[in-house]
């Protein structure tokens, strides 16, 4: 296996023990708090297309930057362009998606309700910044593995990206455009289960590995 398949395959088991996790973590929460209105007018929604720009801070943690890029990758999947990750509200396209921990966030844009470890939100915005008065899309987490969460649950839920894609080879139809209501503001809660474990079915590789070890061991016997 080389590099870029190794890369593959442990970006593939991350979504695969984030959606493991968040499973176990909200299956006996209330669920997420959704805001939300139904009328579909233009001028109330935000178009996400191939010009759209993922905004991190520079000295962001590894594990969120890995995270970052996996969505810049999920973007490709379905807009066909990968978009580009900038590190400052100047360098952010008229639409942008910006990713961060609530108190890494500017106040105007910081979610309400996100105390409890894990939890996290997306949601959108209006640019009230003098660098970016666009269209915003919050990715916010109450920590990192929250705002973790929150990357993965928007490919999932607005991308249409399979967390099990490595091992289904469900691939997300191309779009050209994302539509998503100007008045997005949904809340996922703190988990339930604080500590998760995820299992990896190895199994089949044993039975393998066991005959060979059973068959050495019978032809031994036999030969002496």
């Amino acid at each position: 296996m080389n590099f870029s398949s190794a890369k593959l395959f442990f970006s593939a088991l991350v979504r695969a023990f984030l959606l493991s996790a968040l499973v176990a973590a909200f299956l006996t929460s209330a669920g997420a708090s959704t805001t939300q209105a139904t009328k579909k007018d233009p001028q109330e929604s935000i178009i996400i297309d191939s010009t759209v720009t993922l905004l991190l801070a520079p000295d962001e943690p590894q594990p969120l930057e890995a995270a970052a890029e996996d969505l810049q990758s999920d973007f490709a999947k379905v807009l066909g362009n990968k978009p580009q990750i900038v590190h400052s509200a100047d360098a952010a396209g008229p639409v942008t998606v910006w990713i961060g921990e609530i108190s890494k966030l500017p106040e105007s844009l910081r979610p309400v309700g996100l105390s409890k470890p894990e939890s996290f939100s997306i949601s959108a915005a209006q640019g009230q910044l003098k660098s970016h008065a666009g269209r915003i899309v919050i990715l916010a987490g109450a920590d990192l593995r929250g705002t973790i969460y929150a990357i993965y649950q928007f490919s999932e839920e607005y991308l249409g990206v399979d967390p099990l894609y490595y091992w289904t080879d469900h691939e997300p139809p191309r779009r050209a455009r994302i539509e998503l209501l100007a008045s997005l503001n949904r809340q996922f809660p703190a988990p339930v289960f604080k500590y998760r474990g995820f299992f990896i079915n190895d199994e089949d590789l044993k039975t393998g590995a066991g005959n060979c070890l059973l068959s050495d061991a019978s032809s031994s016997i036999r030969a002496r």
